[in-house]
Formats: structure tokens, sequence, C-alpha cells
């Protein structure tokens, strides 16, 4: 799934932070990407980044990757959870 470019990205983080729009996989699966593709590009940010936070950034982002890779119906709580988490990284790394 290709990443859409970064003015529509931040669009799309917008809707997805939208706590009035439901969470969706689909949603979850972008972020994941989003994430993975700024590691991967080495954003600047992460250089920054103190290890606590790294630490917690990678728990997220398996957390999320976890959720979605049970199988199991997930509470609504645990997705709002995940897509907070990761729209987070992804404005973290944007810096």
């Amino acid at each position: 799934m290709p990443i859409a470019a970064p003015k529509s990205a931040c669009g799309r983080i917008d809707r997805i932070r939208d706590p009035a729009r439901p969470v969706c996989r689909e949603d979850l699966v972008w972020l994941l990407h989003a994430v993975k593709k700024k590691v991967a590009d080495g954003a600047p940010a992460l250089q920054d980044l103190p290890r606590p936070q790294l630490i917690a950034l990678f728990r997220d982002f398996a957390e999320a990757a976890l959720v979605l890779l049970s199988g199991r119906h997930c509470a609504a709580d645990e997705l709002e959870r995940a897509r907070r988490s990761l729209a987070d990284a992804v404005m973290l790394l944007d810096e």
C-alpha cells in the first residue's frame, strides 16, 4: 500500500485522528506503513529522540501490529489506543 504524498498524508492523518470518526483497520494499516516508511527513510526526528521515547514508539508500533494480526475481535478502546499512538508517532516523526 503506497503512502500518500505529504500534503494529502497530513489531511489523512487529520481525518484518522478525528475522534468522531470510527476506527477502521485500513487506517491502522496505513499508519503502520507511514511509521515504517519514516523509520526506513531515516526521519531526522529519530536522531533526536531519547532512548525511552524511541522504545515507547516501538512498543506502540508493535502493539498496533499485534492488534491487527490477532484475528480476534478487538475492543473499541484497544483500536482507539492503537490509532492514537500511531497517529502521534507519524506526527512526531514529521517534526
